[in-house]
């Protein structure tokens, strides 16, 4: 996880993104590491390479909620005439049953890599709005 928060608070751009995909390329899970690289995939409107990279953080860590509506918000604004990525964000997130955001404590850590000022340990949760405009707009 240092390593992880190097990169995330020394390196922008590319540089994250060669960063990040140099320690994504070692053998060993990393959900944290993909999340991040799904956010700077979404930063460069790269929606079908965020998708991937969400779905691989979900995939390595099933607590990690936001990954998972990621992951279908951004195929689905990759494949739409209107890619606008809040409202797929908001509508997946609500086909999905509105599930908690930033619940677990694994979510919680990476969403403090990303913004340490926009989270609080005391939250129980997140909707898809307050998530969204928090962690990704950014």
């Amino acid at each position: 996880m240092a390593e992880l928060q190097s990169i995330a608070k020394h390196l922008q751009g590319a540089d994250r993104v060669r960063a990040l995909r140099q320690l994504l390329d070692r053998p060993i899970e990393n959900p944290a590491g993909w999340y991040l690289l799904g956010k700077e995939m979404v930063q460069a409107n790269d929606l079908n390479a965020a998708a991937r990279a969400f779905g691989m953080a979900y995939h390595q860590d099933v607590d990690l909620t936001s990954a998972a509506v990621l992951t279908f918000s951004c195929l689905k604004a990759a494949r739409s005439m209107q890619p606008e990525l809040k409202s797929q964000f908001i509508q997946t997130w609500m086909e999905m049953k509105s599930p908690t955001l930033a619940r677990h404590r694994s979510e919680r850590a990476i969403l403090m890599l990303i913004d340490a000022e926009a989270h609080r340990e005391d939250d129980d949760g997140w909707t898809a709005d307050r998530f969204f405009d928090c962690y990704l707009a950014s």
